[in-house]
């Protein structure tokens, strides 16, 4: 029997290898294409046990905002093959993807984005530190205060909106910056690395906090809010 592949006046052992390589192919990328079952998960603990944050992961978005009832909170959504390890450990939260993928399941397309987003709330005013660090995806902050702010995106925007920190500490590649912060422009001092982006601020050797911002291939556009 003539393969669909007969018309092009290949050998007919080429034509059947072709063939078979079709249909495994068309058999892999159909059974990995089919969604992981995601559920949902959450994590919650008395904010008294924390007083930093880290947050190391891959193809999710991070959304952190205020909490109101003295608990911290992570909503989150994980399967057998992609999950989080989640840890406290001296006043330390910890969250880290992790997977159990086959080398077909890199080929396969991406959850859809409602479980690809973690969010966490955090009674304000409560923890010291907030590290965040997210590929292909972006990271919003909003209404917090703390100590130190570090945060990277490799593939997505960083938005930061009424932040109050004393060392603030920004970073994206491909993606932008947008952030509003307690204080006037006088009471940081200012280092800016950017490339192939624009900036609506300038380096300054000003006061007592901490400003560090780095952009490759996006914009910075910073806010002081007096």
């Amino acid at each position: 029997m003539d393969t669909p592949w007969k018309p092009l006046g290949l050998p007919r052992w080429y034509c059947h290898l072709l063939t078979t390589c079709l249909v495994m192919g068309l058999c892999v990328l159909s059974g990995c294409s089919a969604a992981d079952d995601f559920v949902a998960g959450t994590y919650e603990v008395d904010a008294a046990e924390v007083r930093n944050i880290v947050v190391d992961v891959t193809d999710r978005s991070i959304t952190v905002s205020p909490s109101s009832d003295g608990q911290v909170h992570i909503d989150y959504f994980h399967s057998p093959k992609e999950f989080y390890n989640i840890s406290l450990e001296d006043g330390t939260l910890t969250m880290k993807y992790d997977e159990d993928k086959n080398w077909t399941d890199f080929i396969s397309v991406k959850p859809a984005d409602s479980v690809r987003q973690i969010d966490i709330r955090v009674p304000e005013n409560t923890i010291s530190s907030l590290t965040a660090d997210t590929k292909n995806e972006g990271i919003s902050v909003s209404n917090l205060e703390l100590d130190d702010i570090d945060l990277y995106s490799n593939g997505g925007d960083i938005n930061v909106a009424d932040i109050d920190a004393d060392d603030i500490r920004l970073e994206v590649k491909n993606g932008n910056i947008s952030a509003s912060v307690a204080g006037a422009v006088s009471e940081y001092r200012i280092s800016i690395d950017i490339k192939k982006g624009d900036t609506n601020i300038s380096e300054n050797q000003g006061g007592p906090r901490v400003m560090d911002l780095k952009a490759n291939n996006g914009d910075i556009n910073i806010r002081f809010n007096g």
